[in-house]
């Protein structure tokens, strides 16, 4: 005689039922932490430099933006912001050794809106301070990082060169 519940007869369920809720945790815990053996970064990857420097233009700061720096020859790039002129990249963010391509944007702020009038409302180009606006794609710039290099890295954008927007990902000459 047969004691078993009808539903325990399929094969999936049979071999559950018979793990212990012991097993059966170790072997749930197991399949959940594989996929993630391997993942993040670690010691494993490129080393990376830290650097900071200034932003200028027109010989004044650029206020604020975002450099990015990518290596021409491959591997991992990284950006950060740029405040009141400068930037900065710390040992665990910065760019790997090596020529690196750098492109530098400006981000403009809108002026609050005068009384009586909503910032839907308003439809002002912001003061830039600058005598030429803004290339379309930003500036870019070559750079070397070494190993043995000073960590202060100064770009002025004004020797630039601007990015073609029909060549996307070459640089105009």
């Amino acid at each position: 005689m047969d004691l078993r519940h009808p539903s325990v007869a399929f094969s999936g369920q049979a071999f559950l039922s018979r793990l212990t809720s012991r097993r059966f945790f170790l072997l749930a815990l197991l399949l959940c932490l594989f996929p993630v053996a391997g993942c993040g970064s670690g010691p494993d990857g490129p080393e990376r430099f830290a650097l900071y420097g200034t932003v200028t233009r027109e010989g004044k700061p650029l206020a604020n933006g975002a450099i990015k720096m990518a290596p021409t020859a491959g591997g991992p790039s990284t950006q950060t912001k740029i405040t009141d002129g400068e930037y900065e990249f710390n040992s665990q963010n910065g760019p790997v050794a090596g020529e690196q391509e750098v492109s530098i944007l400006r981000f403009l702020e809108k002026p609050e809106p005068t009384e009586g009038m909503s910032r839907k409302d308003m439809d002002v180009i912001p003061e830039t301070g600058f005598d030429s606006p803004m290339p379309v794609g930003g500036w870019w710039l070559q750079t070397t990082v070494s190993p043995d290099q000073d960590l202060a890295v100064d770009f002025n954008v004004d020797e630039a060169k601007s990015r073609s927007p029909e060549k996307s990902g070459k640089i105009k000459q």
